[in-house]
């Protein structure tokens, strides 16, 4: 699946306002950034989300979102580093562990579920 089709489907499942209120602030990010992209064809994504079992809506919002990305290439990058903060988040909410490091440090501890004493 690419890019514009796993953004797609990750708003219509994951974003009905109850959800995006409360939700994830990547999920949330992600969805202002495609609100921006799209506020000149404001139909397209909130179609989507008022009908997320409706199939020709989502394929509408993956052509839009395919377009954009081909149009703006700085659209396109800015998509591929949300989208990857909103899936990290989405596996992590499904109780999945996901440890990221970024940066310098002497030590680091990246663990679920330690039952026990931890000595460094």
């Amino acid at each position: 699946m690419d890019l514009a089709a796993l953004v797609a489907t990750t708003l219509i499942t994951k974003c009905s306002d109850a959800l995006v209120a409360g939700g994830t602030s990547a999920v949330r990010a992600l969805l202002a950034l495609v609100r921006k992209r799209l506020r000149h064809d404001t139909g397209v994504l909130a179609g989507a989300l008022a009908y997320p079992d409706d199939d020709d809506r989502r394929v509408r919002l993956v052509e839009a979102l395919a377009e954009a990305m081909q149009r703006d290439p700085g659209f396109a990058e800015e998509l591929r580093v949300q989208w990857r903060a909103a899936s990290v988040e989405l596996q992590a909410d499904r109780g999945g562990v996901v440890n990221q490091f970024s940066g310098h440090a002497s030590k680091v501890v990246q663990a679920r579920d330690i039952h026990g004493d931890l000595s460094l």
